[in-house]
Protein backbone atom coordinates (compact mmCIF):
# COMPACT_ATOMS: atom_id res chain seq x y z
CA UNK A 1 0.00 0.00 0.00
CA UNK A 2 2.56 2.67 0.51
CA UNK A 3 4.63 2.08 -2.30
CA UNK A 4 1.21 2.31 -4.54
CA UNK A 5 0.80 5.75 -2.57
CA UNK A 6 3.93 6.70 -3.86
CA UNK A 7 2.20 6.80 -7.72
CA UNK A 8 5.09 4.32 -8.76
CA UNK A 9 4.85 4.46 -12.78
CA UNK A 10 5.87 0.26 -12.90
CA UNK A 11 5.56 -2.07 -9.85
CA UNK A 12 7.66 -4.29 -9.62
CA UNK A 13 6.99 -7.58 -7.57
CA UNK A 14 9.45 -10.69 -6.89
CA UNK A 15 7.69 -13.68 -6.14
CA UNK A 16 4.36 -11.48 -4.69
CA UNK A 17 2.53 -14.80 -3.58
CA UNK A 18 5.22 -16.58 -1.54
CA UNK A 19 4.54 -17.94 2.17
CA UNK A 20 0.30 -16.13 1.52
CA UNK A 21 -2.60 -18.96 2.00
CA UNK A 22 -5.28 -19.18 -0.67
CA UNK A 23 -7.40 -16.68 0.72
CA UNK A 24 -4.65 -13.29 0.40
CA UNK A 25 -3.31 -14.96 -2.95
CA UNK A 26 -7.03 -14.39 -4.02
CA UNK A 27 -6.80 -11.15 -2.82
CA UNK A 28 -3.69 -10.15 -4.27
CA UNK A 29 -4.77 -11.39 -7.28
CA UNK A 30 -8.26 -9.24 -7.00
CA UNK A 31 -5.97 -5.68 -6.44
CA UNK A 32 -3.33 -6.34 -9.15
CA UNK A 33 -6.10 -6.61 -11.82
CA UNK A 34 -7.82 -4.10 -10.69
CA UNK A 35 -4.53 -1.58 -11.19
CA UNK A 36 -4.25 0.28 -14.75
CA UNK A 37 -0.26 0.35 -14.36
CA UNK A 38 2.71 -1.61 -15.94
CA UNK A 39 3.78 -4.42 -14.03
CA UNK A 40 6.71 -7.07 -13.56
CA UNK A 41 6.24 -9.65 -12.19
CA UNK A 42 8.48 -12.74 -11.06
CA UNK A 43 7.17 -15.37 -10.62
CA UNK A 44 7.28 -19.62 -10.23
CA UNK A 45 3.32 -19.18 -9.55
CA UNK A 46 1.88 -20.58 -12.55
CA UNK A 47 -2.14 -20.37 -11.67
CA UNK A 48 -1.43 -16.45 -11.20
CA UNK A 49 0.23 -15.78 -13.54
CA UNK A 50 -1.77 -17.51 -15.74
CA UNK A 51 -4.97 -15.21 -14.08
CA UNK A 52 -2.87 -11.95 -14.51
CA UNK A 53 -0.53 -11.92 -17.38
CA UNK A 54 -0.40 -10.32 -20.38
CA UNK A 55 2.73 -10.78 -21.77
CA UNK A 56 5.47 -12.97 -20.75
CA UNK A 57 9.18 -13.85 -20.89
CA UNK A 58 10.85 -17.19 -20.14
CA UNK A 59 14.46 -17.52 -18.63
CA UNK A 60 16.33 -20.53 -20.75
CA UNK A 61 20.10 -21.03 -19.41
CA UNK A 62 20.38 -17.28 -18.40
CA UNK A 63 18.85 -15.68 -20.64
CA UNK A 64 15.41 -13.76 -21.54
CA UNK A 65 13.88 -15.29 -24.46
CA UNK A 66 10.24 -13.68 -25.69
CA UNK A 67 7.30 -15.76 -24.96
CA UNK A 68 3.95 -16.29 -26.79
CA UNK A 69 0.64 -16.38 -24.76
CA UNK A 70 -1.77 -17.77 -25.89
CA UNK A 71 -5.46 -18.87 -23.98
CA UNK A 72 -8.03 -21.58 -25.49
CA UNK A 73 -10.94 -23.29 -24.22
CA UNK A 74 -10.64 -26.54 -22.12
CA UNK A 75 -12.97 -27.05 -19.10
CA UNK A 76 -11.78 -23.92 -17.44
CA UNK A 77 -9.60 -21.29 -18.80
CA UNK A 78 -5.72 -20.44 -19.03
CA UNK A 79 -2.89 -19.76 -20.28
CA UNK A 80 -0.05 -21.41 -21.88
CA UNK A 81 3.78 -19.81 -22.57
CA UNK A 82 5.90 -20.96 -25.50
CA UNK A 83 9.31 -19.43 -26.43
CA UNK A 84 8.81 -17.14 -29.30
CA UNK A 85 12.20 -18.11 -31.02
CA UNK A 86 10.63 -15.49 -34.45
CA UNK A 87 11.60 -12.56 -31.97
CA UNK A 88 15.26 -13.81 -31.53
Amino acid sequence: AAILAMDPDVLLLDEPTNSLDAHHVEKLVEILSCLDMAMIIVSHDRPVLDRIATRALLMKDGRLEHAVLHRHPHVHEHVHIHADHDHA
